[in-house]
């Protein structure tokens, strides 16, 4: 009866040996690991900075070294990640990691690699029979090296974007990795028209990403015998024609299809409809026509689609939420208020941008009234009537972007007393707003970033806005400059009082370190222009045209090295033209015209 019980203790030691008993990487992976560290010294580079705890010291135990991870039952060496930002080119002796027999993912990207050492190419990895994942990323390699990988039959993953590739697609050498999951070639300069038959062995892709080459020819009909494609990813290229109805309509696991920035036309293929895996439609900025009334695409700005759009069609797509419309035509319309639907989804992005939206009513789409997950919303350029809806900030908590621009939105312009901690970009510039603004958007948007608030009707005082691209422009605000505005907000970059009714004169305490461009054209503001204002290196643009400033021109209007334009015309300047202004080397523009000025003679 004692059998039993000596049986099960002795797998138990075996199986506690297993686990404990190879907590230290073997000697020969220790030593390939060192190798690696004199090899990059023998670069010229500094190992001890890039690798400090890859040390030759017995006491140090290399599997809790940093870079790269150990099997916990074996021991053996399975990931190393060497991604670095190498400064010069230089070239890999790659049988180091030959030591490493249970090797599953290499990372080498960002190194600026532009080769191998001779007889040491990508090849001597073929004896890594376990090696599923390859990223050389980022480097300086060319076509020479896919001869090399062709020989690494086990990769499930191989990442080589933005190489210097520069040859035609498929890559032969490629059709050999039939055990490829996921296929990065993004921005390799690849060329020519794009035919999938030399990855036809690769039934098991999965993600296909072509993007940002220089293919400029059609795509083939064969790009349907990668049946397994989940996503796919032709986005900026040049590729034309239309879309291959019978090769893409296979394509039925489909989850990601992004087209966008090429020269596509003619109409689209009805079997996307059919594509009900399908989550993410980019189709923009092609030259698509036709009526896409009966599609559901959910991204596709910048083409030439006309017709009327139900926004509808979406009703039933319940992971949907992403949608993005931006017409260049005034043809196309996009509808939402067709009675008897509610949506199944909720929405992350809403953009509808000049697409006449419901162009009957005009009214904002009342689904929006359902959303609560929005973190962006851009529904500008639509002729859009109403009040300001301030419940979709206060449905929205995640809201972060707000643009309401070129609408004819009317009224005051009301903000719920609830706080919105992320909302960091709001415009709702060029519209029929009046009344005075509110006097706690700094309270209400702690966060915000950027609030164009330009061609509207706002009148009264300016209250202590502050964001660090600020822009009242165009309306009838007068008063003086809260001193709140050019003294605390420390990171504004942009403020632009321009063509209103302020008055005063500008506090002469400021704190404007990062100011890129200040604009105050169009108004009465009276005395001298501050010296605060010459104390940022970053200013690019002082526009104060038009005003009632008065006295000298500060010589150290020369110390803003950056400054491009400098305009000061009509106002009440005197005496000389400083010399300062000669050291000015950016300076584009400069008009001091309509002052008492005059040069050193």
């Amino acid at each position: 009866m004692a059998w039993p019980f000596i049986k099960n203790l002795f797998w138990g030691l075996l199986v506690l040996v297993q686990i404990c008993g190879h907590s230290a990487c073997f000697v020969e992976e220790r030593m390939g690991l060192l190798e690696f560290t004199e090899f990059v010294r023998s670069n010229g580079d500094d190992a001890d900075h890039l690798l400090p705890s890859w040390v030759d010291d017995s006491n140090s135990e290399c599997c809790d070294w940093e870079r790269f991870r150990c099997n916990s039952t074996t021991g053996h060496v399975i990931e190393l990640s060497l991604h670095n930002d190498y400064d010069k080119i230089w070239r890999l002796n790659i049988s180091i990691f030959q030591a490493f027999k249970e090797l599953r993912s290499l990372n080498l990207s960002f190194n600026e690699i532009g080769g191998w050492i001779e007889n040491e190419g990508f090849e001597s990895l073929s004896e890594l029979k376990m090696l599923e994942t390859l990223d050389l990323g980022f480097n300086l390699f060319n076509q020479s090296i896919l001869q090399s990988l062709s020989a690494l039959t086990s990769l499930k993953n191989l990442i080589i974007n933005n190489n210097q590739f520069k040859v035609s697609f498929p890559v032969q050498e490629l059709s050999a990795l039939e055990n490829l999951e996921f296929l990065n070639l993004r921005s390799n300069k690849l060329n020519g028209s794009l035919s999938m038959q030399g990855l036809a062995t690769s039934g098991s892709l999965e993600i296909l990403d072509l993007s940002e080459n220089t293919f400029d020819g059609f795509v083939s009909s064969q790009i349907g015998v990668l049946s397994s494609l989940k996503a796919l990813s032709l986005g900026d290229n040049r590729l034309k024609g239309s879309l291959p109805r019978q090769g893409l309509c296979k394509l039925s696991k489909l989850v990601e299809l992004d087209l966008a920035y090429n020269k596509f036309e003619g109409t689209l293929p009805p079997c996307l409809n059919n594509l009900t895996s399908l989550q993410l439609l980019d189709l923009s900025r092609n030259k698509f026509t036709g009526n896409i009334s009966s599609s559901w695409i959910a991204s596709s700005t910048h083409n030439l689609f006309e017709g009327l759009f139900l926004f509808s069609s979406f009703s039933n797509q319940v992971k949907l939420e992403f949608v993005r419309f931006i017409s260049d035509n005034s043809k196309f319309e996009i509808e939402t208020e067709n009675p008897g639907w509610k949506p199944m989804f909720q929405l992350k992005v809403l953009v509808l941008s000049n697409c006449n939206l419901n162009k009957l009513d005009k009214g904002i789409p009342t689904f929006l009234f359902h959303q609560y997950n929005l973190l962006a919303v851009d529904l500008s350029q639509n002729n859009l009537a109403g009040r300001f809806p301030d419940w979709l900030l206060q449905n929205n908590t995640g809201l972060k972007f707000v643009k309401l621009q070129s609408n004819s939105f009317v009224g005051q312009f009301h903000l719920s007393p609830y706080s919105n901690m992320n909302l960091s970009w709001m415009d709702v510039s060029d519209n029929h707003f009046d009344g005075q603004l509110p006097k706690n958007i700094e309270t209400i948007f702690p966060r915000l970033w950027l609030l164009h608030l330009s061609g509207n009707a706002f009148q009264g005082p300016l209250s202590s806005l502050i964001a660090n691209i600020l822009d009242v422009s165009f309306n009838y605000i007068s008063g003086e400059v809260p001193k709140e505005i050019l003294s605390f907000c420390f990171n504004l970059g942009v403020l632009d009082l321009s063509n209103n009714d302020f008055h005063g004169t500008l506090p002469k305490c400021l704190m404007l370190d990062h100011i890129e461009h200040i604009y105050l054209q169009g108004n009465n503001f009276t005395g001298s222009l501050p010296n605060a204002f010459l104390n940022s290196s970053f200013l690019r643009a002082l526009d104060f045209r038009d005003n009632n400033f008065s006295s000298n021109i500060p010589i150290e209007i020369g110390s803003l090295y950056n400054l491009k334009a400098f305009m000061l015309v009509g106002n009440h300047f005197i005496g000389f033209i400083p010399n300062q202004l000669c050291q000015l080397n950016e300076i584009g523009l400069l008009d001091l015209s309509r002052n008492s000025l005059w040069f050193h003679t």
